[in-house]
């Protein structure tokens, strides 16, 4: 089971909140965004997210990638959600020259237990006052089974 979304050659801005709470990212949602392979999990990429469809509990592997610019310099943190809560093993950090192309990349485990159910997102978030304006240009983020919970 895997999914995948994407945004390629993306030039729609997003406002980035300030604070420690993170903006969830919705790039994939425009016309430069794409849902990519995709079985049995769903990659939805009109919500900006991958469902894990009921009966799927297990452990998956989630990676991301992104590069992107912003309209100040700041250091902007990327991190995967599970069904709204952040996951505290999977992040990304990088500072970001206005203006300057953002590199950042992110993997690890995610454990769904139970009865499988669950939607996974991107967020962002950074060290500003004010509001952060992220143009992602490239986005791959993908989720995959690699086995049942032991």
């Amino acid at each position: 089971s895997y999914a995948e979304i994407y945004v390629a050659d993306g030039v729609t801005a997003e406002a980035i909140a300030p604070g420690a709470a993170y903006t969830p990212l919705t790039a994939f949602n425009t016309a430069q965004g794409h849902n990519g392979l995709s079985n049995f999990l769903t990659a939805d990429k009109s919500g900006s997210r991958i469902v894990i469809p009921p009966t799927s509990a297990g452990r998956y592997l989630c990676t991301f990638t992104i590069a992107g610019t912003t309209d100040d310099d700041c250091n902007m943190k990327i991190a995967v959600f599970l069904d709204g809560v952040e996951q505290s093993q999977i992040h990304a950090e990088s500072f970001m020259s206005s203006g300057i192309l953002l590199d950042a990349a992110g993997s690890g485990f995610l454990e769904v237990p139970g009865t499988g159910a669950g939607v996974v997102t991107l967020g962002a978030s950074h060290d500003q006052v004010g509001a952060v304006n992220l143009t992602e240009t490239f986005i791959n983020f993908s989720l995959h089974f690699i086995g049942a919970i032991p």
